[in-house]
Order: structure tokens, then C-alpha cells, then sequence
């Protein structure tokens, strides 16, 4: 796995669990905005903002514009002109928001379980075997401890709901070797 910046592991009933932490440089921002050399309604024009560079994409489209946001807002009650100011304000939320993570300020990561099984058999230790991943991306870096935990724990059980196929597999491969060392002998 690239770019891993933290690794824990655990064993539970003979089970080797190794948790990966991975920055993820191709998560998903769509749900922010989206940078553009189109002008179209609502986008945010970084050349005027002081916040364009040469090479660089000249608009930021918001997903939800400020129009967007002051329509939902003047439907739940709010003056015409709360809403618009509102709207605008939620809009520039997110461009810096979209910036901060263009200079990385801020990123996603990955989150990775992988499930081995170490046998022994007569005495002989055998290589852990991977048997079972689980893994979820595009998660924001910014996002407390506490909810790491919660997606290891999810990701460890989706993991470990792998393993009565993974037990099936290995069986197989353990009947092949066994047919092997026979044939050879």
C-alpha cells in the first residue's frame, strides 16, 4: 500500500490483524466543488481573488451555489437577504475550504484491515496467510480519533465476515499440498 503513515496490529484468537493508515491522494471532492477554466453561474473567480496562478484552473464551481443555498434557506423562513448573504457566505466556506486542501492544508486517508491466519502444524510454524480486507478511502483527514476507531472496528468485522469462505479456501489449499507431498514421495 503507498504512502502508509501508521501501522498498529493486534492478534485475536489466532488471528494476525494489521491496521494500515494511507494518505489518499484520489478521494472524491465533488461533494465540495470543483475547480474549472469554464465561467458558468455561481462559480467563484480566483484571478480576483488574488488566488489564481498561471497553469493553474481560474474558476472554482461550488457543488451547491450560493443560489442554491439561499433558496433553501428563504423556503425555511429566512429574509431574502439573510439568505443571500448566508449563501454567499457558505459558498466562500467552501472555496477556502477547497483551497486549503489545494495547498495541503488537509487531505483524505485510507483506512486498511487485512486478516492473516498463522498456522502450526507438528511443531513447524507456517508464514502467516492472508485471508480476508476490508478497507474504506476518501476519508477526511480532519476527522477525530474517535472516529477512526469506529471505522476500524466496522472494517475488522467486515473482515472477519470473510472468514468462513477464507477457512474454505485454505482447506482446499491444504488438500492440494497434501496430494502433492503424496504424488512426490
Amino acid at each position: 500500500m503507498d504512502d502508509v503513515f501508521r501501522t498498529e496490529s493486534r492478534t485475536e484468537d489466532n488471528l494476525h490483524i494489521v491496521i494500515n493508515y494511507a494518505n489518499d491522494y484520489m478521494a472524491d471532492t465533488s461533494y465540495i466543488g470543483v475547480y474549472t477554466n469554464r465561467w458558468e453561474p455561481g462559480a467563484v473567480d480566483r484571478e480576483k481573488l488574488g488566488d489564481w496562478q498561471r497553469g493553474e484552473y481560474r474558476y472554482f464551481v461550488p457543488t451547491i451555489t450560493a443560489e442554491d443555498h439561499r433558496q433553501a434557506l428563504a423556503r425555511r423562513g429566512e429574509s431574502k437577504h439573510q439568505a443571500w448573504l448566508a449563501g454567499q457566505r457558505y459558498v466562500r466556506r467552501d472555496y477556502e475550504r477547497y483551497e486549503r486542501l489545494n495547498r495541503g492544508d488537509w487531505g483524505f486517508i485510507g483506512i486498511s484491515v487485512e486478516i492473516s491466519i498463522e498456522a502450526t502444524r507438528s511443531g513447524v510454524t507456517f508464514d502467516p496467510v492472508d485471508v480476508a480486507y476490508a478497507s474504506l478511502w476518501g476519508i477526511e483527514a480532519e476527522a477525530d480519533e474517535g472516529y477512526y476507531d469506529e471505522v476500524v472496528e466496522e472494517l475488522i468485522a467486515e473482515a472477519k465476515a470473510q472468514l468462513p469462505t477464507a477457512a474454505d479456501r485454505l482447506e482446499a489449499v491444504a488438500w492440494a499440498i497434501r496430494d502433492i507431498c503424496r504424488v512426490s514421495t
